[in-house]
């Protein structure tokens, strides 16, 4: 555990900014690190309450300031409402931190996209068979929702003042 060279607040090992004053901490001060968290990213499976039971996600909170996640936490809930997504990508370009989560809600926002695309195509080539288009219907309509409960998990970690993503979200992330 490092201390702020400013305020003496503890600073968590591989944060980038005090949490306390917000002021940026000398990495020279800190332990030395392994490569996972030189890149101020923590794995975290079933350690918390509420939605760390059930899902594993990333967590880069510490790589952005405490001011601007104050500022702009409220902000970043347009990200995850579908097309909304535009206001936080193009008006708040100043901040890493609702950068972040409008690069989230993008994803999810394509996403979406194609698993109506490929929903509607799919059933309109087999939907007419009864048992095996119901099948489908019903499988396209539980991915539906289950990408607005990673939207709702999204607007929940923005709310917080939380960077995290799914970690299965990573392999289905069309922009970076």
């Amino acid at each position: 555990m490092a201390f702020c060279n400013q305020c003496g607040a503890k600073v968590e090992d591989g944060s980038k900014f005090c949490t306390a004053c917000g002021a940026p901490v000398d990495s020279g001060s800190a332990p030395a690190q392994n490569t996972a968290s030189s890149q101020n990213q923590q794995k975290t499976n079933g350690a918390g309450g509420g939605f760390d039971k059930f899902i594993a996600y990333t967590d880069t909170t510490a790589n952005y300031r405490a001011e601007d996640i104050n500022a702009n936490r409220y902000v970043s809930i347009l990200a995850y409402l579908h097309i909304l997504v535009l206001i936080p990508l193009v008006a708040m370009k100043e901040s890493p931190y609702t950068q972040y989560h409008a690069k989230v809600g993008l994803n999810l926002l394509l996403l979406h996209l194609a698993a109506e695309v490929a929903g509607s195509i799919v059933t309109s080539l087999v939907g007419w068979i009864p048992v095996i288009g119901w099948i489908i219907g019903i499988a396209f309509g539980l991915l539906n929702f289950v990408l607005w409960c990673v939207n709702i998990f999204g607007i929940v970690s923005a709310v917080q003042g939380k960077a995290r993503e799914l970690t299965i979200l990573e392999a289905f992330k069309i922009i970076k």
